[in-house]
């Protein structure tokens, strides 16, 4: 099981970076800045984890809670990014999964 803490008084670049990091066929993309976090407004909530087994759905509705912003979790497919909006009731672990799979089979028909 892959998973991360992170703290939300860290900002979302950094929580971007850790995320990437243990799951590096996704990223996590901005979508819209609420605006409704300052930086202080979770000074003191305790760090939260990211699990593989979380869906991409909990992880957008995660990041909205803690840093108010609304993100898009896209999935590598060879050289591009696609949303997994179609996806998103999967696993991160899955999304990775997939995005490996097609990583794979686009660097093997890439001769």
């Amino acid at each position: 099981m892959t998973a991360f803490r992170f703290n939300p008084a860290e900002s979302i670049v950094v929580f971007q970076e850790l995320f990437h990091e243990k799951f590096p066929f996704l990223r996590i993309q901005i979508v819209k800045d609420t605006g409704l976090k300052n930086h202080f407004q979770h000074e003191n909530r305790p760090e939260s984890e990211i699990q593989s087994e979380m869906t991409v759905r909990q992880v957008q509705d995660l990041v909205m809670a803690f840093f108010g912003t609304e993100v898009r979790v896209m999935r590598g497919a060879g050289k591009t990014w696609v949303s997994c909006s179609r996806t998103q009731h999967w696993t991160l672990a899955v999304q990775n999964d997939a995005g490996h799979d097609m990583f794979v089979l686009l660097s093997n028909t890439d001769h």
